[in-house]
Order: C-alpha cells, then structure tokens, then sequence
C-alpha cells in the first residue's frame, strides 16, 4: 500500500425569525486548483477539510481565532489511487475518519491527534464500493454510505462497531439499501440517519434495538435544475434542530444551492451562487461552513443577533447569494500590510460598522477605535509583539467584516 503521509507541527421552517440578516465570508481559498470535499471540527475549534484533486490529494487543517482564519497545514496526503479522501467524521477523541472512495476496492482510515494514519478496514471481495458519507451514531457505531457509482439501485448504507482502539469488531455491509446513489450522512440528536440520495434527502428511523424501523427514500424532494445532472451533496444539522443541505449541479457553474428544511421535509431555498457546495458543517458557534470543491473555498455563513430572542439561535430566512458572501470579505482593507504596528483601515462605504477592534492571536482585543463619518481609521499599537492579528469591523455589536493583519 503506497501511501505517503506528511505532518506538520506547528459549521419550509421558518423559526420566527424574521428580522435576521443573513452574512457571510470567504474563510480560507486554496492555491491551484484542488477540491475541498468533506470537512469536521475537532473538540479545539479546528477544521479539517479533506482535499480529492489528484496531486496532491491531502487533509488540511485549517486553524481559526473567532472565526478568523490563522494558518493551514497539510497533516496528510499521497497522489496514489489508495488515497482518495472525500466526506469526515470527527469521533470523541478527536480522531478524524475518512475512506477511500474507489469503486470496487474502498477502505476506512483514521487520521489521529497526533498525525498518524491507520487503515481500520480493508475491502475483502469488493465489499465497499465507493465509499463517501461517513456518519457516527450516539452508540459510537460508524456508518458508512457506498455510493456504487455507475450501479443504478447498487448504493448501500454499511455499520461498523468499534472497540476503543478504533478497531472494527463487527460489521454488516449491506445494513440499508439499495438506494440510486449516496454521498453525504447525518444523524440528528433523536437518532433518525438523514442521507444524500441522488435528487431527494433520506430520512432513516431506528427501533429501541437499532433495527431499522421506517425508510423514507423521498423524504425531501429539491426542485429539478437544468441541466439535469444534479444531486444532493452534503447534510449538516445544528444544536438547535435546523437541517441544511446542498444541491450540486454538475454542468451549470454557480448554480450550486443549500436549502433548508424542516422535520416534515417542506424546504426553502437559504443560500445560491456556489458553484459545487459538496459539504456542510456547524460549528460550535453555530456559524454554517461550506466547502466549494470547484470554487476552491471554505465559505462561512453566519447571521448577526439583531431581534434575535436571547435563548435562540436559529437561522437566517434571507437568501444569501455567493457574491453577498463575498462582500464581506472586502468591506474593509489594511494598508500597509504587513506593518510596523501603526496603519490605516479603509472602510467600504456600503458597511455599516461603528467601531474597529484588534484581536491578538490569543483572542485578546488589544484595540479599539470607534469609527466616526470618515472611511479611514489609523490606528498604532507599535507597543504590541510582531505576529498575526485580525481587524474586525463590529456594528451593533455584531461582526460584519473582518481582515488579517501582519504586524512585523
């Protein structure tokens, strides 16, 4: 098995919210040309997202203070048919599982806290077929969708028990199926197992024992796209019950979408523009993060807290376009940058934002510099030690922009 491992050490229901406004940002962009698939946080706040593009086929993980982006890192890679890492499952000590998505001999790995890949299953006879989704039950017990491209009515859910030392010690490798085709998996906090199937979500209910007590295959429906070689891509559900999914359109450019639905499987349409979102997932926070594998980016979709109730934190019900997004990005810019400590900050007219704050690496606020008619603020903490910081604009006192700044 020719692997090459490199480490390195160094996140229709409307939810009675109607007065929020929907935000978001660009996190993290990829040079080249890879495809940012699958994604997990581990129990620190790190993202790790899984890379397809072959070279270099990879796992990033990418750090963040706040929500900001700090650095990334290549924790694991190969450009060999045996290393094709698509969709992530975190489980409680932090061990990261992928599979590897070929269509007649896929396997299971693990990547650890500490950098080191295990293959926790080898196929025997062809008996993952393109493996994907990979999904943990609160049991512990992994689940694994086999999407068997090619094979209409060939896809099929697999379970694997497994002891502490991650090792698989029972498995059922056709436990739900067949289905057309599947790609990501998510259960909810009550145990029903949602699945990405084709054009529909797959909502899959349990008995008290864990047999399989109700399949709905149609349980969400998306509306048809043009042309029609489209799917749904990815499933991510927050603390809070809210279900989003995306919606992949392979031969039309940004026209990529989330939906998000309800526990009744009525929908409305959250977010458009992307190009192939493939992947969602919550954070802590609560904040929305989408991989774009051929825009190359990790978006993040947030809402600011304006007549939000405050025990909720549901969603937003606007729909929010790529280039809304992206706005955020650009709403505000640091010259010159990197610095000596003293610069200035050119704000967007079309941003409210009421002050500016500087946040150190250890998310301390070590600025604050409140904004007045002008669109430029100077501001000098030339006392501070070199290192990265982050310039955040805050109206209302929500975020609304935010930039990374080098202080030499």
């Amino acid at each position: 098995m020719a692997l090459f491992f490199i480490t390195f050490v160094s996140n229709v229901s409307f939810l009675f919210a109607q007065s929020m406004v929907a935000r978001g940002y660009t996190l993290y962009q990829f040079d080249k040309q890879p495809r940012p698939i699958g994604m997990a946080f581990e129990s620190s706040g790190d993202l790790y997202v899984s890379d397809f593009q072959a070279p270099t086929r990879a796992i990033y993980q990418i750090n963040s203070i706040n929500g900001v982006y700090v650095s990334e890192s290549v924790v694991a890679s190969g450009n060999s048919a045996e290393f094709k890492p698509q969709y992530l499952a975190v489980d409680a000590s932090d061990n990261i599982y992928f599979t590897k998505s070929n269509s007649n001999d896929g396997g299971i790995y693990t990547l650890s806290p500490s950098g080191v890949i295990n293959m926790i299953y080898t196929p025997s006879g062809m008996d993952l077929k393109d493996p994907r989704g990979v999904a943990f039950n609160s049991s512990g017990d992994l689940f694994v969708a086999c999407n068997n491209y090619g094979a209409a009515g060939g896809a099929y859910i697999a379970k694997f028990e497994l002891n502490s030392s991650n090792q698989v010690v029972a498995q059922d490798l056709d436990f739900i199926g067949p289905f057309d085709n599947l790609m990501d998996l998510q259960f909810d906090d009550v145990g029903n197992l949602y699945a990405a199937g084709g054009e529909s979500l797959i909502k899959i209910e349990f008995d008290s024992n864990g047999a399989v007590a109700s399949i709905d295959p149609y349980f969400c429906i998306l509306p048809a796209s043009f042309p029609s070689d489209f799917f749904v891509a990815g499933i991510a559900i927050d603390p809070d019950g809210d279900m989003l999914v995306s919606q992949v359109n392979k031969f039309n450019p940004d026209s990529g979408k989330i939906f998000k639905v309800d526990n009744s499987g009525g929908y409305f349409l959250f977010a458009e523009g992307f190009n192939q979102p493939r992947d969602l997932v919550f954070a802590q926070d609560n904040r929305l993060y989408v991989s774009d594998s051929e825009g190359g980016r990790i978006y993040v979709i947030e809402c600011n807290a304006q007549g939000r109730l405050f025990a909720e934190r549901t969603f937003c019900d606007q729909v929010l376009s790529v280039s809304e997004v992206e706005t955020r990005a650009n709403s505000l810019s640091v010259y010159p940058n990197p610095s000596n400590g003293q610069f200035d900050i050119l704000l967007d007219e079309s941003t409210a934002i009421d002050e500016v704050q500087i946040i150190n690496a250890l998310g301390e606020v070590v600025e604050v510099s409140k904004v007045s008619v002008a669109r430029s603020v100077h501001i000098d903490i030339s006392d501070q030690s070199a290192g990265v910081y982050f310039v955040v604009g805050v109206d209302l006192g929500e975020v609304v922009s935010r930039s990374t700044l080098i202080i030499h």
